[in-house]
């Protein structure tokens, strides 16, 4: 599942474009410059963008970044473990709190804007959920298309709806450095 595999050719990468975090190799002193990654998980709940807001401040920055394909990773993942359709969901919910995440911190939308953005991916959700249903005994690739896209909605829901009603999240959220604050 964490596998990227940009081509034989070395590359710079463009803006949006991102290097997994098991992939990922940075000078300590670049990433102390850049306040370091955005938060994962604290406790209990994800909260932040990780590797890929990291990449999103580098590109910002005007740093440069490349793919190298003759570097060489090893990033332990067992099959039992990642390679369940358990492991998939949660990836997918994980994607939703980083695109709210991301919006939050990038738009900074007040209890309206919120509200509005929950109801939004919450209806997203209810659309992709109902799509999966005359697939679901099939267990073809549109239900689970259709599931893991209704997933990744509703996940995306929940974050603003706590956002709404969790200051020290919001405070979290709009957080600039993770290394030295």
């Amino acid at each position: 599942m964490g596998k990227l595999d940009r081509g034989s050719e070395m590359m710079l990468l463009r803006a949006g474009q991102c290097i997994n975090g098991g992939n990922f190799s940075i000078r300590r002193s670049r990433l102390f410059e850049i306040g370091g990654f955005n938060p994962d998980q604290i406790g209990d709940y994800l909260i932040g963008d990780g590797e890929s807001g990291l990449c999103k401040k580098i590109h910002q920055a005007g740093w440069r970044m490349a793919w190298v394909p003759d570097a060489l990773v090893w990033h332990c993942q067992t099959v039992e473990k990642n390679a369940t359709l358990k492991d998939l969901k949660r990836r997918y919910a994980n994607n939703g709190v980083c695109l709210a995440y991301d919006a939050y911190r990038s738009q900074r939308p007040k209890f309206v804007g919120l509200t509005t953005r929950a109801a939004k991916q919450l209806v997203r959700a209810v659309i992709f959920k109902m799509l999966a249903l005359p697939h679901r005994w099939q267990h073809c690739e549109p239900y689970y298309r259709y599931e893991l896209s209704s997933l990744l909605h509703l996940a995306a829901a929940r974050y603003f709806l706590r956002l709404i009603h969790d200051h020290n999240l919001r405070v979290l959220v709009l957080r600039k450095n993770w290394i030295e604050d």
